[in-house]
């Protein structure tokens, strides 16, 4: 494996702070920054439509959003990487959050002649742009701060924060958007990012990452995408890729089961609710278990290959689940794969990345998932004559093609031909 950066700690800890953050301080980032998620998630869904009065601009805004990582992921996660004070680059991310929630009022109060889509689609990007940021300046901290023997343990833990924390905002969007002026309702997505930058400002330590600058990797590659330095780590190369079958797995359930619940099964928006509950609690639970009684080590990739290939089978025999109870069961079991398959990825990816590349190969994982994303998102469009029964067999072959194709050609140690011990 080769290395392109000399990696160089120099912890200065902020005022009043002399020791390195608790797993309760990185839990409640988690909560509040996936709270504004959920929150956000509805709201901009919701304004959307409300805003141009159609039912497909919710869609045109994620699919606005999907965009966007996809062009600059790549480069603002090697800048994450270029510049050493990953602290600033953490608040620079917040505030970027903060000034994405203002657009909309800024909009109203600047009288400009751009619609108010116009104006929701730049906050999205703003805050897309913002969230690639904050992930990878994150995991600089993730990787240093938290011990390697507990991190499987803690990074579930955090999983279980951001699900519960997802399902209340998404809530409180929903009864903010129902009471409150829609201008307004962005203004809490700034409030959630003031407080975070607040958070990070006096209680996370510093944290510098020293790169060798003379290195011509960094002159010739700096802004590069993902496909070369996955030739040279094909290890990391296989964990982006099962974290984003099981990816892949929820967005067809969010893309498909909306369909299938009102026009296939003739059922209720509560139906749709019931089931998107029993996908989140099985995810939950899988977090908790993992964060009480998971062994120290994640265990071998070829498991994770075959539950993803499952969860692919499963996904396919949806349409043929006319009994609720059965819905309901196959995807509590559904999320609880979706939660275990990322954890997993979640904690090899920060012990196995070297650290001088953490910003670029989150980058490059955003980036497979936008990619898997915008085809997913388009297929009911591209395919227009096509049952939405017809979708859920095709699109999860899709899946468990390559999820076996990767078991196949990787050893029992869970590496892949090729990879570095």
């Amino acid at each position: 494996m080769t290395t392109d950066a000399v990696e160089v700690e120099c912890p200065r800890p902020a005022a009043g702070f002399e020791r390195s953050p608790s797993i309760r301080l990185f839990a409640a980032l988690a909560a509040i920054n996936f709270l504004r998620i959920g929150y956000q998630l509805v709201v901009v869904a919701w304004s959307a439509v409300q805003s141009t009065g159609r039912a497909d601009a919710a869609g045109k805004i994620l699919l606005i959003s999907t965009v966007a990582s996809l062009v600059l992921s790549p480069i603002l996660g090697a800048t994450v990487d270029y510049f050493a004070r990953k602290k600033a680059m953490l608040l620079c991310g917040h505030l970027g959050i903060v000034v994405s929630g203002g657009i909309p009022l800024l909009k109203q109060a600047t009288l400009t002649d751009e619609t108010m889509f116009e104006a929701i689609a730049v906050a999205v990007v703003l805050a897309t742009a913002s969230s690639s940021v904050l992930g990878g300046a994150m995991d600089y901290f993730l990787k240093t701060h938290l011990q390697q023997s507990e991190r499987p343990r803690h990074l579930a833990t955090l999983n279980s924060t951001a699900q519960i924390a997802l399902i209340f905002g998404t809530a409180l969007g929903g009864l903010v958007v129902s009471q409150a002026n829609l201008v307004h309702a962005f203004l809490f997505i700034s409030a959630c990012g003031a407080l975070l930058a607040g958070i990070n400002w006096w209680l996370l330590p510093a944290l510098y990452v020293a790169r060798d600058s003379a290195s011509p990797t960094w002159k010739r590659g700096a802004f590069s995408a993902g496909p070369m330095l996955y030739l040279r780590h094909r290890r990391l190369f296989a964990i982006a890729t099962c974290a984003a079958l099981a990816f892949s797995i929820g967005q067809i359930t969010n893309t498909l089961l909306p369909a299938l619940i009102a026009f296939y099964f003739r059922g209720t928006s509560a139906d749709y609710s019931m089931i998107e509950a029993a996908w989140s609690i099985g995810a939950l639970l899988v977090g908790v278990w993992l964060a009480k009684l998971a062994a120290n080590s994640p265990g071998t990739m070829r498991l994770d290959f075959i539950v993803v290939g499952t969860m692919a089978i499963a996904l396919a025999a949806i349409p043929l689940l006319s009994a609720f109870p059965a819905l309901l069961i196959a995807h509590f079991f559904l999320g609880a794969g979706f939660s275990l398959v990322r954890i997993r990825s979640e904690t090899r990816f920060l012990a196995e990345c070297p650290r001088h590349l953490l910003g670029r190969f989150r980058a490059n994982s955003v980036l497979m998932t936008s990619g898997i994303g915008l085809l997913i998102f388009s297929a009911p469009t591209v395919y227009d004559g096509a049952s939405v029964a017809g979708l859920y067999v095709a699109m999860a072959s899709v899946v468990a093609v390559p999820a076996l194709g990767l078991l196949l050609v990787t050893k029992p140690s869970g590496r892949p031909p090729g990879s570095p011990a």
